[in-house]
């Protein structure tokens, strides 16, 4: 069960230990915050995202920002389940999926995810710091042009 706090525009949805993981899920006004500490195992990884791709479909939050400290970096996207659990997402246009670590191995593993997540679909960025991220959420998507249309028509 998530905790009301009076007086802010925001809940929190678990704050659990899980084995040495340890994750947070907030539902902010406009998109999902879920933060991971101490993630050592794919099975961790795999429980995390499946928790935050449920909340942000039950919250009915399309921008989902995932801040990863004191964690394994990924590489093995397929194995950790990111695609799985994200496609579901993907199917809404505006979906955004922001990812932010706390070391230069997660920001290159972030970096990974992200391009492979594009690849199929997923419209995911990684980032150094929340305030970019919050602002990429807030940002229009751009427009594509139709086929055969000059820039300015």
């Amino acid at each position: 069960m998530g905790i009301e706090f009076s007086g802010y525009p925001r809940r929190v949805e678990a704050l659990r230990p899980v084995n040495n993981m340890l994750y947070k899920v907030t539902i902010e006004p406009e998109y999902l915050k879920a933060e991971l500490f101490n993630r050592e195992t794919m099975e961790e990884t795999r429980e995390f995202l499946q928790i935050v791709a449920g909340a942000a479909t039950r919250y009915q939050r399309s921008s989902v920002l995932i801040c990863v400290h004191s964690s394994n970096p990924v590489f093995t996207v397929e194995r950790s389940g990111f695609l799985a659990y994200f496609r579901k997402l993907s199917v809404d246009p505006s979906h955004k999926i922001a990812l932010l670590g706390d070391s230069e191995e997660l920001g290159i593993s972030h970096q990974y995810i992200e391009l492979i997540g594009r690849q199929h679909g997923v419209n995911v960025q990684s980032f150094r710091d929340e305030a970019a991220a919050v602002k990429w959420f807030k940002a229009e998507p751009k427009r594509q042009r139709s086929s055969g249309s000059k820039p300015g028509e």
